[in-house]
């Protein structure tokens, strides 16, 4: 079995490789190379941590407008689980749970009755499973995007960033007037359409080990901005109770979803 997946891991490498070449230039593919060699031996991960503040995202460039068949809005947690039943959304059935605290949000674009995709948001904190191996807190106006996806069918409609800039006006109502994301190094796809979006580079988060024992470092910039990483970090208590008790009645919430 070894023996055949090992040859299946390399083409993909190899495919990977030249599309990074074909679409940035031989230096990004050296680069993308080196940091996957890094990363298999070490264990050493290098992360870009962004943030979009409303002010920036003014001034940023303009993206296409959603075609009139869209429609945006957060997605329940029955449908999470619905969609997740479907490997072609990597949408987990056990994150349908996590809104229900009212401290995730799952922020959609839907076609019809299909969802073409979805991003999503933590508020006061996220566990270090969702960020690089690192808990991570920060301000009540900052949300945390943990994970952006579009379907298939859908690529090539930049929906990934107007489903991001329609989610921090859907989050306002909320406090949240900031967004923090962390991108790999070198996914320059994500990286550019970021900067596109206006999203400021605050420094790089590097992390050596393994997911469970972690060693940090973190840029200056962001501890600046109250956002505190590893043990400095307040992780919010995610369960039911605790989430209606920081934020308010959990049955309001549900009926502001839609």
């Amino acid at each position: 079995m070894n023996g055949d997946v090992a040859p299946e891991v390399s083409l993909v490498t190899l495919r990977r490789l030249s599309e990074t070449r074909r679409h940035y230039g031989t230096a990004a593919a050296v680069r993308w190379l080196t940091a996957r060699g890094l990363e298999k031996a070490l264990r050493l991960e290098v992360n870009s941590l962004v943030c979009l503040d409303r002010k920036r995202r003014a001034n940023a460039v303009a993206l296409p407008a959603l075609r009139p068949t869209f429609a945006c809005r957060f997605v329940t947690p029955a449908e999470i689980a619905s969609f997740g039943a479907d490997p072609a959304y990597d949408l987990s059935p056990s994150l349908a749970a996590r809104p229900t605290a009212g401290l995730d949000y799952c922020f959609g674009i839907f076609e019809g009755e299909r969802l073409a995709a979805y991003s999503w948001y933590a508020l006061r904190s996220v566990e270090g499973r969702h960020h690089v191996g690192v808990a991570m807190s920060f301000p009540a106006d900052m949300a945390y995007m943990y994970k952006a996806f579009t379907h298939p069918d859908y690529r090539g409609n930049a929906l990934y960033g107007i489903g991001v800039t329609k989610a921090l006006d859907a989050l306002e109502p909320r406090g949240i007037t900031r967004l923090l994301s962390s991108i790999e190094r070198v996914n320059f796809a994500s990286r550019n359409a970021c900067r596109r979006m206006g999203f400021e580079h605050l420094g790089y988060v590097r992390t050596l080990g393994r997911s469970d024992a972690r060693i940090a470092w973190v840029p200056r910039a962001a501890r600046q901005l109250g956002i505190e990483f590893g043990r400095r970090a307040t992780v919010a208590d995610r369960s039911v109770a605790a989430g209606r008790a920081a934020l308010g009645d959990g049955a309001q919430r549900l009926r502001q979803w839609r």
